[in-house]
C-alpha cells in the first residue's frame, strides 16, 4: 500500500515539473519577460488592484454592502498573507523551483527566495476574487483575468510550481468561506437595524 502511494506521489511530483519547466521554460518569451519582472512586484500588483478598487467606487453610490466588502477584502488579503507566509510556508518548507532546477528561470526580483508552498499571490487573489465575485456582476470578467493571470504568472515567473497554485486557491477559497459568514452576518445586522428604523 505504501508503495502505491509513493509510486503515485512521485507522478504527481513528475506531473507538476513537468508542467512548471514548460510554462517558464518553453513558453518563455524576452519581452513578456520583461513586463512580468516589473508587475511582479508586489507594490506595484497592490497599487493595481487597490487602483481598479478605487476607481470602481467613485463611479457609484458607495452602500453600506460596499464598506463591507472593501474591509473584508483589505482584512482577508492580510491574514491570507500572514498566515501563509508566518504559519504554512515554514512548516511545508518547499523550496522554490529556481532553487531545485537550474534550468528554471526565475522572473520575479525577490527580496529573499523564501518558500513556494502554498502560493501567497494565488490565495490572496482567489479570497479577493471571491469575496467581490457574487456583488459585483459587472467586473467578473476582470476578476476572473485578473485571477488566472495572477495564478498563470506565479508559474510563469519560475516562483511557483502549479501544485503551489492549486494549493493557493484553495486557501484563499477557505479564507472566503469563513469571511464570507462574517459578511453575512454583518449584513444581516445592518438589515435588521434599517428594518426597525422603518
Amino acid at each position: 500500500m505504501l508503495k502505491i502511494f509513493s509510486e503515485i506521489k512521485e507522478q504527481i511530483i513528475s506531473f507538476d515539473v513537468a508542467i512548471l519547466k514548460f510554462i517558464n521554460i518553453k513558453l518563455y518569451n524576452e519581452y513578456i519577460a520583461k513586463i512580468i519582472k516589473f508587475a511582479s512586484n508586489d507594490i506595484f500588483l497592490l497599487i493595481v488592484v487597490f487602483s481598479g478598487l478605487v476607481v470602481f467606487f467613485l463611479r457609484k453610490k458607495i452602500k453600506y454592502a460596499d464598506k463591507i466588502n472593501l474591509m473584508l477584502a483589505l482584512w482577508g488579503l492580510i491574514l491570507v498573507n500572514l498566515t501563509n507566509t508566518f504559519i504554512l510556508k515554514p512548516i511545508f518548507k518547499r523550496p522554490r523551483p529556481s532553487a531545485v532546477f537550474s534550468d528554471v528561470i526565475l522572473l520575479a526580483e525577490l527580496k529573499k527566495l523564501g518558500y513556494a508552498f502554498p502560493s501567497t499571490h494565488s490565495a490572496m487573489f482567489t479570497f479577493f476574487v471571491l469575496i467581490l465575485w457574487k456583488d459585483y456582476t459587472d467586473i467578473r470578467t476582470f476578476l476572473i483575468l485578473l485571477l488566472l493571470s495572477i495564478c498563470f504568472f506565479c508559474v510563469y515567473t519560475g516562483g511557483h510550481y502549479p501544485s503551489d497554485v492549486i494549493a493557493g486557491v484553495i486557501l484563499g477559497w477557505i479564507f472566503f468561506i469563513i469571511f464570507d459568514k462574517f459578511k453575512k452576518i454583518l449584513l444581516n445586522t445592518e438589515n435588521k437595524k434599517s428594518e426597525k428604523q422603518n
